[in-house]
Order: C-alpha cells, then sequence, then structure tokens
C-alpha cells in the first residue's frame, strides 16, 4: 500500500491522519490526537480506523534506550471494549501494522548505513 500523511501536529493537542491506498485504489483512512509528547520517550494518542468508526482506542508508545545503541519499541492500545478491540482487529488492521512495522524496520537500516 502507498501511505500518504494528510496532518501530522506531533505536539500535544495536535491533529493525525494518514491514508492507506491499496493497488485496486481502495482507502484506509486513520486519526487521532495527541495528547502527551514527551520526546524521546514516550507519545500517548487516541487512534481511530476511519473504516471502523467510533471505535477509538487510546495508544501509549514508549521509546528505551538499550545497551549498544540500541532501542526498544513498546506501543499499546487500550480500547472501551473487547467488541471494540477485536471489531478493529477484524478489520485487517493486524495485517496493516504489520506492514507499517516492516517499513519502519527499512527505514532505520537505510539510517544505519549511512
Amino acid at each position: 500500500m502507498a501511505t500518504t500523511v494528510d496532518r501530522m501536529e506531533v505536539r500535544k493537542g495536535g491533529v493525525w491522519r494518514y491514508v492507506q491506498r491499496e493497488a485496486n485504489g481502495y482507502e484506509h483512512a486513520h486519526n487521532g490526537v495527541y495528547h502527551e509528547v514527551a520526546s524521546p520517550g514516550r507519545l500517548v494518542n487516541t487512534y481511530e480506523y476511519e473504516g471502523y468508526p467510533g471505535s477509538v482506542g487510546l495508544v501509549t508508545t514508549t521509546f528505551e534506550e538499550l545497551p549498544g545503541g540500541k532501542t526498544k519499541f513498546t506501543e499499546l492500545t487500550l480500547y472501551p471494549s473487547v467488541e471494540v478491540r477485536d471489531g478493529v482487529l477484524q478489520s485487517g488492521m493486524t495485517e496493516g501494522a504489520m506492514e507499517l512495522m516492516d517499513r519502519l524496520e527499512e527505514v532505520l537500516a537505510k539510517l544505519q548505513s549511512r
């Protein structure tokens, strides 16, 4: 999928939104609001998949420095109910998240080779 960043205001109260487009033209849009930006260690934001509206999760992302110049990336998403969580997971989000992490890994590998 091709990803387009529509908005990315990384600050408390800032809005983010990106759209992923499949080769067949089908779009998947995601959005949220930043509630905490504590650089370099922690982000807290909401997450909503627009294909499953009203199912807002609260995402906490942490970056922990490890020995050897490595960083541990942890992301935890809390949904208001098990039903909402399951609905989001069944929407195909897992595959999209895995692709996103694969792309992040590729970018980081390129940065390390410089």
